[in-house]
């Protein structure tokens, strides 16, 4: 029997509590029908359900609807999970049902900040067919978009790496791959915020978040018109993603071997 995780909109991501200097994978395939080492993160009204079919092999079923934050994948303990480098590897299907105008994150790498309190400081956003890869230092920054993928094709598993070193003293980098392919890779450059670093290594630490989020706090979905410059809520229609192979990997020690680690 073939599983999938249905999740019905989702709020605030936990993550893992262990040692910062210490490299860390979590990872799982979903083939046993449960979410662990992973917990569905559910916001009001939000509902997660195990469920079977033929079409997809263990995969984790995000699906939107009404206001809320969206669906999401998460770690169940509230450390942070990384306080300088990770990468996060996972399979993303599209099918041909998901609405071609929505804008949701797949891919979150989240900060916080009393100024601030917790928001995205890296992220990879699905805006129609296509998929931008963001980062930040400030989280009064909009933070550039950089096109990753483009039409991509639907109803097709793609692999999505993202590897982010956090820095303020410009030795951090932003790297992402589409389909095993290196699209967009920065360096020397600050990522992420903190209320404290410590020679460049964030104090309070960041959190990874896998499923679909809105770039609005209060918006579920946001769906766009083709001009892109409207933005709705739209509680009538489904915006199903599927996600499998999920990965990820703290490097805080230095450890090399990110890619192959979590590459799906």
């Amino acid at each position: 029997m073939r599983t999938a995780v249905l999740f019905l909109a989702a709020a605030t991501a936990l993550a893992w509590d262990g040692p910062s200097n210490t490299t860390t994978l979590v990872a799982t395939s979903f083939e046993d029908g449960a979410l662990a080492p992973f917990v569905a993160c559910g916001s009001s009204g939000g509902s997660v359900n195990v469920t079977t079919g033929d079409a997809f092999s263990g995969e984790f079923k995000a699906a939107s609807f009404g206001v809320g934050d969206g669906a999401n994948l998460c770690l169940p303990r509230a450390e942070p999970f990384f306080h300088k480098e990770a990468w996060q590897g996972f399979a993303v299907f599209v099918p041909s049902s998901f609405p071609s105008d929505a804008r949701t994150m797949i891919a979150q790498q989240l900060c916080s900040s009393t100024a601030c309190g917790e928001d995205w400081c890296g992220a990879l956003t699905l805006v129609g067919t296509n998929i931008v890869a963001q980062h930040r230092s400030s989280c009064t920054s909009t933070g550039a978009e950089i096109t990753l993928a483009t039409n991509i094709v639907r109803d097709v598993w793609h692999s999505v790496v993202v590897n982010v070193r956090m820095s303020n003293v410009y030795d951090g980098k932003y790297s992402a791959w589409f389909d095993g392919r290196r699209n967009y890779f920065a360096s020397g450059i600050n990522v992420g915020f903190d209320d404290a670093w410590n020679n460049g290594t964030m104090a309070t630490g960041a959190f990874l978040r896998n499923g679909q989020s809105s770039s609005g706090a209060a918006v579920t979905r946001s769906f766009m018109s083709f001009s892109g410059l409207t933005r709705r809520t739209d509680t009538g229609r489904s915006s199903t993603l599927f996600f499998d192979d999920v990965s990820w990997y703290n490097v805080d020690d230095g450890a090399s071997d990110g890619l192959a680690t979590v590459m799906p």
